[in-house]
């Protein structure tokens, strides 16, 4: 949070980008819970800073699609671009006077708090769609959802809904579904590794 103190100094106002279409997605970890529930667009939102998260005037938007196949390094990567084009376009509006801008909708408000890297932990009782959701929301660069496996924590990179055999680590899903594990790290190395250099069969069941 930047302080009123700090903001004051802006005579023109202090502004931010938030990787979400405010007022949805308030607060922390915008695009790991929006790919968490499972949505197929986000955006970035060039808004003014007040003293609550997320709350300021909106200047502008750029929706962003999410593709069932995307994780969240692809958002960060989209986001990146689109956010750098709401910059050029709307700053110098805003040093000329001429920037328009909106109330956000307080009755449409979502808010989330920041994920943590043990809220990574996969319940294998979940559906096999949300389990794909959750491994897609926290893969690199972020620290990864995990799991244990004979007392050793992997943190799965990639992983399908569609998993063949010979190229996948099959994981059965609490509806009967199967998860195909593709990459993962271990705790004890950071180098990426196909799920099938690890584990010495295609079907495995990780420590609840």
């Amino acid at each position: 949070m930047i302080t009123q103190l700090v903001r004051a100094l802006a005579p023109l106002g202090t502004v931010g980008i938030h990787w979400s279409l405010l007022p949805k997605y308030r607060g922390g970890s915008p695009l790991v819970w929006a790919i968490l529930n499972g949505e197929s667009e986000t955006g970035a939102s060039l808004f003014y800073l007040e003293d609550k998260v997320d709350t300021g005037r909106v200047l502008a938007q750029t929706p962003v699609s999410i593709a069932e196949h995307e994780n969240v390094a692809h958002l960060i990567e989209k986001l990146n671009a689109a956010s750098g084009k709401i910059v050029v376009e709307h700053v110098p509006k805003i040093l000329q006077g001429t920037a328009a801008s909106r109330q956000q909708d307080e009755a449409l408000a979502t808010y989330y708090r920041p994920r943590l890297p043990e809220d990574g932990l996969i319940d294998w009782r979940w559906p096999a769609r949300r389990i794909y959701n959750f491994i897609r929301a926290q893969t690199l660069p972020y620290p990864c959802a995990f799991s244990n496996y004979r007392g050793q924590r992997i943190r799965i990179v990639s992983a399908t809904v569609q998993p063949q055999s010979g190229v996948h680590v099959r994981v059965r899903a609490g509806d009967g579904g199967w998860l195909g594990l593709e990459r993962i790290l271990c705790d004890d190395d950071e180098t990426i590794r196909p799920a099938l250099s690890i584990f010495e069969k295609e079907e495995v069941e990780f420590d609840q």
